[in-house]
Order: structure tokens, then sequence, then C-alpha cells
């Protein structure tokens, strides 16, 4: 058998010495008899297996080696620069794109966000254009308002109606039942009350009056089992009473001393702040927690009240920790083992007090021995509530609380030690903090207000700015600034998406002036009330007082959008003026019996014998409606204080007031000081004007027995002290200007006398009026009507509502002082002339010639006039609240209003005002 010849053509690549010459390396075929055959001979066979190859070291391959080496480190190395090198060039383009095309920082997040979750859906972006309308006004003749707003579906429609606890210009200290037939045309009461009305349409569904002003109600549970919800009312004079939310009947009014009213009259001070707890008597019923302060010997004394919901007998009364007033309703808070502990506040502006904890089943015990305290200040008290939020994240509820006295404290709910806490040096505040998502995370933050000054009620600023609720940093670069301020806090427009939703807070500045005021004081002696009434704005820049209510969240430019404008609102908020001076005039004129009747004839004649002498006189021709000269002439009592004393917790008071002087075309001005002031802290009134009397005239110092003089060391001194009937003032706002100051109507005096003879023109037109607003009650967000076509809005009920000013003869501004010193300077340098009028320098003349004053001896009144109260007017406003968003790009959605029951603070102190924050997942 013969194979094919086969040629493989084999070529080893191996030099020669790199052939290993170990035997064991040349293995090949051998012959069988002589060994190894040439090629020539056999032919060559192949090796049974390649010779190995041999390991040598040579300088060459060493070099090779190495050079391989730094090659693995100079690879990356290098890819290292090249790519520093494109993103230093990339950062130089992003630079260069910024400075050329300007780009909005939010926007640019907005870019990434949408590349990095647009696995999960739509980003949402904030809103930050808002669209209001009008759905109802409604206007309030003679009423004045210091309650928060409430809801309380009353008719069953289905929408919320609107329930508001009210106040009136004749409000004061036993005032005759006869102002009730003048002003409203009523029996008594008719001081203050409580008005529902219709949602839909704003209109009236019933009215329930009172012996005084309301400050506050609480309309969250059905005590009567009608299925709905009754309101609970407390405010000023003792009110506290349970009225059926169906149709405004009394269901009970709580009576703690039967019979004590009519043995000793009305006590001075007489104030409950109320609100509804959980069952505590077992009857299956909410209950009621109240604070109360009444004015007892030796002054104003704290209690906390325990009352059965269902039936207004008193469980409970234990006097606050050193017997401080206390001026808000205690807080229930809640720990997560079920315990509730109440959280109180005592003190004043002007009086120490302090914050305070107590478990609640001690309160029911009478128990003050297990009360700890949070917080103490030894000069001045906790005038606002705290704020119920978890802010450690612990899954329990913080405390965090705006102290009078300048600083935020945030608090462990459980454990009761600091979490954190931010001062603003030199302020005070009576408002209580707004909470609501402003930044990203899901901690609550705080927008908090603060009044810069000397100390109510004299203020330079106000500044509003949003603390961290993490960490009580202030979120806003800088903070919002305010001419006047406002003393009462916000609330929250809850939006979809963590940091978008709207913090809503009143301010208040000058038209046309923005800063801070000029420096200024009040006259020495004068009444807390009177100071807290005047227009600054008309005195000091001769401007007019300017409010807003707007919405800011950290994507609109500070100070916010406006939701409403005083300037733009004037129209309609004084269109329902009434003079009810010329009312209660032309009433007594069309019933001729009505004064004998009341045996009030012989305090008619007077004043009318005052008006005809002075308008006959042609000297000032001032209608005397506004001189009650003796209306706070206050008479000694064993307390001090007399039947003539009046307590200022309202808007209003009685007109048991001094009038201040306001002043004509010519700028002349008058004054009425008190001829013979006692009592502890009240109004001086008596009016002297005329050349030649000296300013001796006494003065009363606020909070002392006794009267200080108008003298050059008085006035140029700082303002007393204010008083602790000051802190109703501050908390509940100004007493009526009807009832201290101003003239009539607020007229210039030289047109008054005009205004006499026309009593029959009880309606004053718009132009006629100069009102000074007030800022003491909150809104609150209520759930659109269900006839909406729009179904990304809520609603905003909330009031507004005017007085009538006092004037600035009760100021004194720095160019008056400058005045003074001015001619004392010139009567010390001027010894060389015997005849010069100041050359021994009567610092009185002085006074009164800088002032302007006209001084003239006239006899004070000893009866109050009751014949001339004017009244302001309050406007209700329902508004409709959207949302949208300017830019909408791809893979973006607008945040959306959340649905009422979403909303985490939709009014004062939250949903039903016991001031717990309804966080986002709750």
């Amino acid at each position: 058998m013969s194979y094919p010849a086969s040629k493989l053509a084999v070529r080893d690549s191996f030099e020669d010495e790199d052939v290993s010459d170990d035997v064991e390396d040349e293995v090949f075929i051998r012959d069988g008899r002589n060994g190894f055959k040439v090629d020539e001979e056999r032919g060559v066979k192949r090796p049974l297996m390649a010779p190995r190859r041999k390991s040598k070291s040579s300088h060459f391959h060493s070099e090779i080696g190495r050079r391989r080496r730094c090659r693995a480190h100079f690879a990356p190395c290098c890819y290292g620069c090249i790519a520093l090198s494109a993103l230093l060039g990339l950062i130089v383009l992003v630079v260069s794109l910024v400075m050329w095309f300007p780009f909005p920082l939010d926007q640019v997040t907005k870019f990434w966000k949408v590349g990095v979750r647009s696995q999960l859906g739509n980003v949402v972006i904030p809103c930050t254009e808002l669209f209001v309308e009008d759905v109802w006004t409604k206007s309030l003749s003679k009423l004045t308002v210091e309650s928060a707003v409430q809801l309380n579906d009353i008719n069953k429609d289905g929408v919320m109606d609107v329930i508001i606890g009210y106040g009136t210009g004749a409000d004061g200290h036993n005032v005759p039942d006869f102002v009730c037939t003048i002003y409203f045309g009523r029996v008594t009461p008719c001081l203050g009350g409580v008005i529902a009305l219709d949602g839909v349409t704003g209109n009236i569904i019933w009215q329930h009056w009172t012996s005084h002003s309301v400050f506050m109600v609480d309309c969250s549970a059905d005590l009567t089992e009608d299925k709905t919800n009754d309101c609970l009312i407390s405010g000023k004079g003792g009110v506290l009473q349970l009225v059926n939310g169906h149709d405004g009947s009394s269901v009970w009014q709580f009576v703690e001393h039967a019979g004590q009213a009519g043995l000793h009259g009305e006590p001075f001070v007489d104030v409950y702040s109320a609100q509804f707890i959980q069952d505590v008597d077992g009857d299956g019923f909410p209950d009621v927690v109240a604070a109360h302060t009444e004015d007892v010997p030796p002054g104003l004394t704290g209690h906390l009240v325990l009352v059965s919901g269902k039936k207004g007998k008193l469980l409970q009364k234990v006097a606050t920790p050193n017997g401080e007033e206390t001026f808000y309703a205690p807080q229930v808070l809640f720990h997560l083992d079920g315990e509730s502990i109440v959280v109180f506040g005592t003190g004043g502006q002007a009086s120490p007090g302090g914050l305070y904890a107590l478990p609640l089943h001690h309160l029911v015990k009478g128990n003050m021995l297990q009360v700890r305290e949070l917080y103490r200040d030894e000069a001045k008290g906790i005038m606002s509530p705290p704020v119920m939020a978890d802010v450690n994240q612990d899954g329990s509820e913080d405390i965090v609380a705006a102290m009078f006295n300048s600083i935020v404290i945030a608090f462990n709910g459980l454990t009761f030690q600091q979490l954190w806490n931010f001062s603003f040096p030199g302020s005070e505040t009576s408002s209580a903090p707004t909470p609501s998502y402003f930044n990203d995370d899901n901690i609550p933050d705080f927008l908090v207000k603060y009044q810069n000054g000397p100390g109510y009620p004299v203020y330079y600023s106000s500044e509003t700015t949003v603390l961290d609720g993490k960490t009580g940093i202030p979120l806003l670069a800088k903070p919002v600034i305010d001419t006047m301020g406002s003393q009462i806090g916000g609330l929250s427009i809850s939006m979809e998406g963590l940091g978008n939703d709207l913090m809503l807070y009143w301010r208040a500045n000058c038209l046309h002036h923005d800063g801070p005021t000029k420096p200024f004081s009040f006259m020495p002696g004068s009444s807390i009330q009177t100071q807290s009434r005047i227009d600054l704005c008309q005195v000091l820049f001769n401007s007019t007082l300017s409010t807003q209510f707007v919405a800011l969240n950290q994507h609109i430019e500070p100070p916010g959008i406006a939701v409403y404008s005083s300037e733009e609102r004037r129209q309609l908020e004084y269109n329902n003026s009434i003079n009810t001076s010329a009312q209660a005039h032309h009433y007594l004129d069309t019933h001729p019996d009505f004064l004998d009747a009341y045996g009030h004839r012989t305090e008619y004649n007077k004043v009318m014998s005052n008006e005809n002498k002075e308008f006959e006189g042609g000297a000032t021709r001032v209608s005397s409606f506004r001189h009650r000269e003796d209306d706070s002439v206050l008479r000694n009592s064993a307390s001090g204080k007399g039947p003539g004393y009046f307590y200022n917790e309202g808007d209003y008071f009685v007109a048991n007031r001094g009038r201040n002087r306001i002043s004509n075309d010519a700028g002349e001005q008058e004054e009425m000081l008190a001829p013979d002031f006692q009592g502890n802290g009240e109004y001086p009134t008596v009016r002297k004007h005329g050349g030649t009397q000296p300013l001796e005239q006494p003065w009363q110092q606020q909070g002392e027995e006794g009267s200080i003089p108008l003298t050059y060391s008085n006035l140029m001194g700082s303002n007393p002290a204010p008083n602790q009937e000051s802190d109703y003032e501050l908390l509940y706002g100004p007493v009526s200007a009807e009832s201290v100051g101003g003239s009539q109507q607020g007229y210039p005096v030289d047109t008054q006398h005009d205004k006499r003879t026309e009593y029959s023109r009880v309606k004053r037109g718009v132009h006629s009026v100069h009102g000074l607003q007030q800022l003491t009650s909150l809104g609150m967000l209520v759930p659109r009507l269900p006839a909406s076509s729009k179904n990304d809005t809520i609603d905003l009920v909330f009031v507004s509502y005017w007085i009538h000013p006092v004037t600035e003869a009760q100021v004194i501004l720095g160019k008056d002082k400058d005045c003074i010193e001015k001619k004392r300077t010139e009567a010390e340098t001027d010894t060389a002339s015997v005849s010069g009028k100041y050359h021994s320098f009567d610092p009185e003349m002085a006074v009164k010639d800088c002032l302007e004053y006209k001084w003239e001896d006239k006899p004070a009144d000893t009866q109050p006039d009751h014949f001339s109260l004017n009244m302001g007017q309050a406007t209700v406003y329902r508004l409709r609240i959207s949302c949208r968003c300017r830019d909408v790009r791809i893979g973006e959605k607008c945040s959306s209003i959340l649905p009422f029951s979403q909303q985490s603070w939709p009014g004062f102190m939250g949903h039903n005002g016991n001031g717990h924050f309804r966080p986002r997942n709750g």
C-alpha cells in the first residue's frame, strides 16, 4: 500500500542559540543498527516533540520589559488628563452660556429633575401665578370683628357656611339699656354677638346677640345631637355660651356666680377664651377648657376653667401659676401613649409670665402641683398660642411658640426640652407662628412676625420671615419690612409637592412710603387705647394706611402676591357707612318721650347745651358731641377704679371716653386733658384750650394712681410703661374711634358745624369718611362651591373693618422735641435781652408754643355722652383663588391646590382653632 508523498514544510523560527542542546530535548527516531542517519541516507524524520525554548535573560529583553510597565501607568494618566480637559472645557462653556443667555436656576433644577425622575412620571413644578375673583361680599355696618372665621354647614345644603364673632361700637362697662334701642332698634343685649352667613350667597342665616364682644368661636362639636355642630363663643364681659348651630338660639350660658353681677355690678375685667376638648366628665360629650382673666383685688388674676360641654356647669377651676393673667385658650397636646397634656401661657405685654404644661387628668382633679414650666420671662408674658407640629420627626407633636419678648422657641413635645430658638432683638409679637411646607423637606417651616420699637404700641417697623422648622434658621435672604405691620398670624394653602405651599399673611404700610417710621412718642399720660388708634400714617407722612393680604412661597419673590388690597376695595368697604350720631339724634327727635322714660333728659340737655355754647362761640366751631370731657374721669373705689372705668380688650368701647382734637384746615390743634383723673390706667379726657392757661392739668400715668402734669420733663422723657389693661388692647384691637377721639365723623373740624344740622343724612358717602382699617381677624380657607366649574381652586373667606381714628394731638414728633430744645437753647444764650420771651425759659410755655395748643377753661361734664357714638363698618369677602404655572414643558405638571380636607393650616390655629398642624401624610 502506497501513500502519496506528503511534503510538509515546517519552519521553526528559533535561532540556533535558542535551541536547547540538552540530550532530552533531542528526541528523534533512531535506526536500530547504526544510530542516527544522515538526511541523504534516510531522509529527515519529524521529531516527536518540538524543541523547548531556552529562557535567556539579555539586556535587550530587559529594556523591552521595562518599557511595557511605564506604558501601563502612562495610559490612565493620559486618559485622565483628556477627561479633565473636557470637563474644564464644559465648565467654561456652561459659564459662557449662563453669561450670554441668563437662565433661572429653578428652571435648571427643574430640567435636571425631568432627566432624573422621568421614569416616575411628570415632575411637579411650583405655582407662581395666582388668580383671584369675588364669589360674594357682605357689608355689616356698626360691627367690628375680633374673632377668627369659622365654618359650619347650618342649612344642610352641602356648603360650609360662615360663622363670625363680632362686637359693636357701643360696647363698654355698665352701658345703659337705651343704647340698644337708639342704635340697634332692639332690646338688650346688643354689644356683641355671633352671626351666620350663607356660604353660597353671604346672606344672614341667623344672628345671636350677646352682652359684650365675642373674641373666639369654636363650632367643632354637636352638643344638641341634631346633626349640626353647635358653636362655643367666648369673649369680653364674661361671655361664655353655647349657641345652637341650627338656629342661633342659646343652649346654655356659663355663669360662675349667679346674681353676682346684679349685686356688685359688672367686673371691670372679665374675659374668657375657650374651646372644645375631649370628654372629661364621662357623659360622652366634648367638654370645654377656658382661660379666664378677671379683675379682682389686688389686680388681674388668671384661672384655668373646665366646663361641661353638654350642660354648661363648672367642672373645675384652678389659678394659674402665680395667679398671672392668661389670654388665649389652653391647648391639648397628645402623646403617643394616649396621655393628654394641657399647654397654656400666662403674663402680659408688661407683666411676667411663662409657658406651662400640665397633664389633663391633673387639671381635672385640680392638682396644679404637677405643672411643668417650659419657659419663663420676668418682664413679659406669652400673648399668642403655640403651634403643635412634629419638627424632629419622632412621630410626636412638638411645640413651637413665639414669645412676646423677641424669641421663637421649639420644644420637644415628649421631653419639653428646647430643640432650637431664634431671637429678634428689640422686638415684640402677639402673632402666632404660621406653619407650612416652605422648603423642600417634609418638616413644616414657620412664618413669624415681630414688630420693632420701644414697645407696644410704639413700633417703628415690622418684620416678617420664615424659619426652618428643622433648625430655626431664617429661610428668606432678608425679612419683609413693613411700616406699620399687623398683630395677627397667617394661614397656608397646601399645594401638591413639598416646598410649593403658599403662606398668606397680612401687611400694613403707609401708602407711598417704604421702610420704618419716623421716631415718635405719645403724649405723656395718654391712654393706651388712644395711642393704638392714632392714624400714624396721616400724622407722620401725611399718607393713608394701606393693607394687603399676600401669598408667598419659596418660588415667589418676597413680599409675595397680593390677593387683597385695601386701596382697591375702598369703594366697597365704605359703601354702607352710617352716621350713627345723626341716627341717634334723629331717633330722639322722633321719640320726644324717650329720654324722660329712661331718666336721661338732663344728660341729653347738658350735651346739647355744651354743643350750642361752643358752636355759638364761633372760636372753634366744633360739634360738642365729640367732647365727652368727663367720659373717662374716674372716681375712686375700693379697688382704685370707679364706675367710669373701662377695660380695653375690645375694638369698640362705649362713649365713656375722652375726645381728641382733630386738626382743622389751618393746622391748629387743641387737646383735651383730664382735670382730676383717678384710677388705674384710663383716659385723660377733659379738653382745656385757650391762650393763658398754664399746662398744669393732670394726666393719668398708665398703671399708677394719681396723675402726672403735662410738663416739660414728662414730655421730653420716655413714654410711661403701659398697664395691665393694655394687654386686651394688644390682643383684641384698639378701642372705637367713636368713643375716644376724632370728630363725630372723621371730618375736618371746620366742617363739623355743617354736619350738625344734617341729622337726616344718616347714610354717609364713601368719600366723606376717613377710617382707620384694623387687622384683628384672620380668614379661613373654604371648600369650593359645588357649582364651580374650576376644580383646581379653593375659596378664602376673611373680614376687613375700619374705625374712626384719633388725631395727631396725642403724638410727639421729633420736630416737636427739637422745637422745645431750640427754645431752651435760645433762652440760655439770650442773656443780654431781659425782654426776651424765653429769657428765663418757661418750659411749659415752650411746650405750649411748639405743640400749638389752644387752652380754654371748660368745666367737665359729670355724665357720659351716650348720644353721639360713631361706628365703622365690617366687610366680609369670599374670594376664589386659582393657581397657574407660567411655563409648563414636556414632562412637567403644574402644582395643584390640594382639597380642603388635605389642607394643613387653613385658618387661625389650624382646622379647628386648636393649634394642631395637619401633616401632609396625616
